[in-house]
């Protein structure tokens, strides 16, 4: 992301405001200022959720939207190859309703490669303290070695 180094002249209104000091119209204070220019700096940033499970099995973990926005991107892979017809199906959901068109398949076929999601562009919006869950299905398979180390990451547009 990049840095505000500047802030350009007449960026608010009562220009003087920056220094601490109400002038003019502007009656807000530094702070509101600095938030102001940290929301407009932010808005449309993508901040990631990253889900990490050592051992596969079946979990669902949630967590709570911040703020409004959208889901922007989702990848998984595992650490470690799987077994022959061992799998696991990732899913991202919003209040327990899918965003995906279709879950995330970790198998042998896709080794330690990271595998990306699908996004439903109909399903992808969030609210603030909306629950965003990342729901893993395991199903074990067989020998040599079964997978480990599987992450998950999905990226949040978030609108504030």
């Amino acid at each position: 992301m990049t840095a505000i180094t500047e802030i350009s002249v007449g960026h608010f209104s009562g220009g003087m405001a920056i220094t601490g000091e109400r002038a003019g119209e502007d009656i807000r204070s530094l702070e509101e200022l600095i938030r102001e220019l940290q929301q407009a700096k932010n808005s449309g940033a993508i901040s990631q959720v990253a889900d990490f499970q050592d051992t596969a099995a079946t979990l669902n973990r949630g967590y709570i939207a911040a703020s409004d926005g959208e889901i922007a991107s989702v990848q998984a892979f595992a650490e470690v190859t799987a077994a022959a017809g061992e799998d696991m199906a990732v899913d991202i959901t919003i209040n327990g309703v899918t965003a995906l068109t279709g879950a995330i398949s970790i198998d042998n076929a896709a080794g330690i490669l990271v595998q990306d999601g699908t996004l439903d562009p109909a399903a992808i919006a969030f609210l603030k303290g909306d629950k965003i869950a990342v729901d893993r299905v395991y199903t074990p398979g067989g020998a040599p070695t079964p997978m480990t180390g599987t992450s998950v990451a999905v990226g949040l547009r978030l609108s504030e």
